[in-house]
């Protein structure tokens, strides 16, 4: 069986990402387009990769009605090393979410700083330690995998 990302529960994550950063964004109108067009981005590479239904680890990832919901998605920590030298974008994750609700495998789909201390490394962090509601097939709890945007924003500077 073919997954199909399902775009709706990806704008529904942005939105829940975006409004920590919704005080940034009323006072950055820079921030705004930024995050716009990640979320553009995000839609494309989500449909470019709708063929993809096997994971790394070789299990076929099941179609699903009702896809993944986070329940708590706490937010990455900046890394000081990117804060410091002013990085700031979108990273993409690729995310198994299990029947129980908890994050299996992590890729990065789209790097913003890669290596030990980067963006890359605390959006995988905060990810792996989030709790979703599962996806479900018929009424019963199945694998999914999603993909995730990560905002890294500095906001407005005073």
């Amino acid at each position: 069986m073919r997954h199909k990302p399902n775009l709706p529960w990806i704008m529904a994550g942005v939105i829940c990402l975006g409004c920590l950063l919704i005080t940034a964004c009323n006072s950055s109108p820079n921030l705004k387009k930024d995050l716009n067009t990640a979320m553009d981005t995000t839609a494309a590479d989500t449909a470019s990769s709708a063929d993809t239904t096997m994971s790394s680890t070789g299990f076929t990832l099941t179609d699903y009605d009702v896809p993944p919901s986070p329940v708590q998605n706490p937010m990455p920590v900046y890394p000081v090393k990117a804060r410091s030298s002013g990085i700031q974008g979108v990273c993409l994750l690729s995310v198994t979410v299990r029947e129980d609700g908890t994050v299996g495998e992590v890729t990065v789909k789209k790097s913003l700083l890669p290596g030990e201390g980067g963006l890359d490394e605390a959006a995988i962090i905060a990810v792996r330690s989030w709790i979703f509601k599962p996806a479900t097939k018929d009424n019963k709890p199945v694998a999914a995998t999603v993909d995730i945007p990560i905002p890294f924003s500095l906001g407005a500077k005073k």
